[in-house]
């Protein structure tokens, strides 16, 4: 997850605070609280709505890099995803 795909327009708080379901901000809020605590990582919001934990990067036998969040999550009604 590169610096590019950070959000800096809203904060965590704010983005929470727009989901209509207040059920699904308080299962966030307890999330951030959890992973924060296995991770040690400060919350950072990216792309349309992902709420990361720290980065790693990878590198396959190939040559092929990349970067992917330690922890992270997706808050929706329907259903959250985790990674």
């Amino acid at each position: 997850m590169s610096k590019a795909d950070e959000r800096n327009d809203i904060s965590i708080d704010e983005y929470i605070a727009s989901i209509p379901d207040e059920a699904v901000q308080q299962d966030a809020k307890t999330l951030i609280d959890i992973m924060h605590g296995i991770s040690g990582a400060k919350p950072q919001l990216y792309g349309i709505g992902t709420i990361g934990f720290g980065v790693y990067k990878y590198e396959y036998t190939t040559g092929r890099k990349g970067e992917a969040h330690t922890l992270a999550f997706y808050p929706r009604k329907a259903r959250s995803r985790f990674t």
